[in-house]
């Protein structure tokens, strides 16, 4: 799910090439803000049963080198875009996006 948000997140950096946290370095991440990433996943987890992801994984090669990729008009897929809409992104420098991962603010 983390490959199927990148096209959005690389539009929104290229609409917002400033970090909208500290206004002055040029914007190197996008990082969900609201929901997080892994609290927007997990919603989507409550909706689905474990046979939507055996459904979902039934066709995968495990040997393959590529990451896996949720098929195109599954359940999970579209469960996956519908919660990303309603998600606000943030434009972010390399420091203010490593201290959201630490719960510090980057100084300004």
């Amino acid at each position: 799910m983390r490959d199927r948000s990148e096209p959005i997140k690389a539009a929104y950096r290229e609409m917002h090439s400033v970090c909208e946290r500290c206004g002055i370095q040029a914007a190197e991440e996008v990082h969900h803000e609201r929901p997080t990433f892994v609290t927007l996943t997990d919603s989507v987890r409550l909706l689905v049963t474990d046979s939507d992801i055996a459904d979902c994984l039934a066709d995968w090669n495990w040997f393959a080198q590529d990451n896996f990729v949720v098929p195109e008009g599954h359940k999970i897929t579209r469960l996956f875009d519908q919660h990303h809409q309603g998600a606000t992104l943030q434009s972010l420098c390399k420091d203010c996006h490593n201290s959201t991962k630490k719960g510090v603010k980057h100084k300004q």
